[in-house]
């Protein structure tokens, strides 16, 4: 049985975030199995659940790896 590993995610909306955040997990080969997005006053909410390979054995490897892509928005 695979586990799932789950973003939450939000910034101040702008064209582009999901296709971001989309790359960022094909670059690491990894499978979303759900997206649910949502934008609310100029304010942009994300989910984000995947298949859990354990490319980041701690929570923080996986915030730090984040990070670079999460200072763009």
């Amino acid at each position: 049985m695979n586990t799932t590993a789950c973003l939450l995610f939000s910034s101040p909306d702008q064209p582009g975030i999901i296709a971001r955040i989309s790359h960022f997990f094909h670059e690491r080969n990894l499978n979303i199995i759900s997206l649910e997005q949502h934008s609310d006053e100029g304010h942009f909410f994300v989910r984000v659940e995947w298949e859990d390979t354990n490319n980041w054995k701690e929570e923080n490897n996986f915030c730090q790896d984040f990070s670079s892509l999460s200072k763009k928005f």
